[in-house]
């Protein structure tokens, strides 16, 4: 039996039996996150973490206390980034490839950066992320040349 994944998952780093972290390189590495937005949430926010479960996939990394506005913002901009990314799928080229999510993903990032003239702040305030979480992305793509 085949278990379901849900839309958009709001995930701690710190589990009673284990790791949020590795949790999410669990459904990265079984394919699952192509399905799955998740939002780790931490107490700790230490940097190294953040950047790896962003690496790993995570849309958003916020620290706790949970300050709702954030939240419900992380959770607008994963729905919304969803959707862009479901547009860009049913958008493939003429051979059939759809585009990887890292692809559509930089040119997303490509494109926000652009309409804000490389102004970081702008394009992640577009796209309705942190400054913090817009820096990962950038680094994850060499895009902070």
């Amino acid at each position: 039996m085949a278990l379901s994944v849900p839309g958009l998952l709001i995930l701690d780093e710190r589990l009673p039996d284990g790791s949020g972290l590795d949790f999410l390189e669990e459904l990265e590495s079984q394919g699952r996150l192509a399905a799955c937005d998740v939002i780790m949430l931490t107490a700790f926010g230490e940097i190294n973490d953040a950047v790896e479960a962003i690496k790993l996939g995570a849309a958003d990394y916020l620290t706790k206390p949970i300050d709702l506005n954030f939240l419900v913002i992380a959770v607008d901009h994963a729905v919304e980034e969803r959707r862009l990314r479901e547009q860009l799928h049913h958008d493939s080229d003429p051979a059939g490839r759809l585009p990887t999510l890292a692809e559509s993903e930089q040119k997303l990032l490509e494109a926000a950066l652009d309409a804000s003239g490389g102004n970081v702040s702008e394009a992640a305030r577009r796209l309705g992320i942190s400054r913090m979480a817009m820096r990962y992305r950038m680094a994850k793509y060499s895009l902070d040349k």
